[in-house]
């Protein structure tokens, strides 16, 4: 998909990432995958970004964090990954973006009519 921008402010619109969490065990990336629904767990201690992108396959890594520790050496603890392709939105940044494009459509003559089957229902326009 091509990079989407805001229809109202023309910002980029973020890409949807997902946070993926190092951690030393089996037992450990379960308990934690139970705990969380939007980040991945997976068992490793990558030293360097290409170790870590071995660890998480296909995905893009689009940041990295390293954690220094006398145990862990200076590990990369978490890692934000993209798909490539996905983004927040279609075609707003935020959603109060998209409320106040409507209401500009909305006062516009062209548009003043439009609106959803369930309006038409309930007014019978």
């Amino acid at each position: 998909m091509k990079q989407p921008y805001c229809r109202y402010c023309g910002k980029a619109i973020r890409k949807r990432t997902t946070t993926v969490y190092f951690v030393n065990t089996q037992e450990e990336k379960e308990r934690q995958d139970r705990v969380s629904s939007y980040s991945k767990h997976v068992v490793g201690a990558p030293m360097t970004r290409a170790e870590a992108q071995l660890l998480v396959g296909n995905e893009r890594i689009v940041s990295h964090r390293k954690r220094g520790t006398i145990i862990d050496g200076d590990r990369i603890d978490r890692v934000t990954t993209w798909d490539g392709e996905s983004y927040e939105s279609q075609f707003f940044c935020t959603g109060d973006h998209a409320q106040r494009f409507a209401y500009a459509v909305l006062r516009t003559e062209k548009y003043a009519d439009l609106a959803m089957p369930a309006y038409r229902k309930v007014t019978g326009t």
